[in-house]
């Protein structure tokens, strides 16, 4: 194995053939790329942050792992959909309140 595994895992042979063993959080051919608990759902990256993996999301969804959708209903096409607090929630045009300015 090349690199030592990035120190992320062990060198075994599988198949005749050296390989790397990653450790839980980490994965690729070198056990190089962080990795979080089910791929922050496909919305979000992987990030490794004060020692721990950390799913950083993308607009619109939340949760540990990116698994929340948030502003539902796109906030009725009446506001727009911003991280205040480290929450999303919908900033509504004039004329129009409530939580999805609907």
């Amino acid at each position: 194995c090349t690199k030592d595994c990035y120190h992320h895992g062990t060198c075994v042979r599988e198949n005749n053939k050296m390989k790397c063993k990653c450790q839980p959080d980490w994965s690729g051919d070198q056990c190089q790329v962080p990795s979080c608990t089910k791929d922050c759902h496909h919305h979000g990256t992987c990030v490794r942050e004060n020692n721990k993996m950390k799913c950083i999301c993308h607009p619109q969804w939340s949760g540990d792992q990116c698994q929340v959708p948030s502003c539902t209903k796109d906030c009725y096409h009446h506001g727009t959909c911003v991280r205040e607090n480290n929450k999303m929630k919908c900033k509504c045009q004039p004329d129009w309140s409530g939580d999805q300015c609907q």
